[in-house]
């Protein structure tokens, strides 16, 4: 009967920054080069080389390069259509919330769905870097969402039903497999619809429906449209040698609903417009 000696081992790292992509083949490299060396000074020079230069060639010369792995680039396979069909004109709940940079907190059971769910809302602001806000799997566990009450904006994954009750922890609940999404009572008033909302969610649905449009032409066609939004605002701004700003006075005059005008407001300061009474 012959013995066998099985040993296992970890890499472990640790960023500032939310780049899974890029981590994991970062991972990848690292553990190839130990199985096929077995010497973590081989890990080591690997580490030092990316640490230095951003790339590095294996013994077996295979190539990395960190540079490679940039926010545009994740951006390259969003999966918009597939939650626009799901979720319909409510889409536009998620869409205002992540543009207005509201809390999200995002359940699905499976992590793979979640993660590729939570991965692909950047698109829909592809304007603007919101990776730092996004936590694709959060544990709900009070240890872990206690450095969340404080935040002002985030979007957070869970595999926990549970979460649902944490109406202190988001403004929008989106349960992916039930293709619901739940305003928290206190910011109903805040994610009030307007007809101009109603009319970017016909947009988007429409936008699944024409032949031959891919991901990334629904992602251009629906940053088209937010630019429009802020556009609007710009013409009611000022440019000068500071940040742009918005004068309240100017966009009452305009007469829009209290609602819209609210909706308006609310963009120009996610977009960090400088807003003067």
């Amino acid at each position: 009967m012959g013995i066998h000696l099985c040993i296992g081992f970890h890499i472990k790292g640790t960023s500032k920054n939310f780049n899974p992509e890029r981590y994991e083949k970062y991972s990848e490299i690292l553990t190839k080069s130990y199985i096929n060396s077995g010497k973590p000074q081989t890990v080591l020079k690997l580490f030092l080389e990316i640490l230095t230069t951003g790339k590095c060639i294996t013994d077996q010369l295979e190539t990395f390069y960190f540079e490679e792995f940039d926010e545009v680039r994740l951006l390259k396979h969003p999966r918009l259509s597939e939650i626009i069909e799901r979720f319909g004109v409510d889409t536009i709940l998620i869409y205002t919330a992540i543009l207005l940079k509201r809390r999200i907190i995002v359940y699905h059971h499976n992590i793979s769905c979640l993660n590729e769910f939570v991965m692909s809302l950047p698109a829909f602001v592809a304007h603007r870097n919101i990776w730092n806000a996004l936590y694709p799997f959060t544990e709900n566990t009070e240890a872990e969402l206690s450095a969340f009450k404080d935040s002002k904006y985030h979007i957070l994954g869970s595999t926990d039903e549970n979460i649902y009750s944490r109406t202190d922890l988001y403004d929008v609940y989106v349960n992916v497999p039930a293709a619901e999404v739940t305003v928290a009572p206190h910011a109903k008033e805040s994610m009030t619809m307007t007809k101009t909302h109603k009319d970017i969610a016909l947009f988007m649905v429409q936008l699944t429906e024409k032949k031959g449009f891919t991901e990334r032409d629904i992602m251009q066609e629906i940053t088209r449209k937010t630019k429009e939004l802020i556009e609007n605002l710009r013409i009611l701004g000022k440019v000068g040698n500071g940040p742009l700003t918005l004068q309240l006075n100017q966009l009452r005059e305009k007469d829009f609903s209290n609602t819209l005008e609210a909706f308006l407001l609310s963009l120009a300061q996610a977009e960090n417009f400088v807003v003067i009474d």
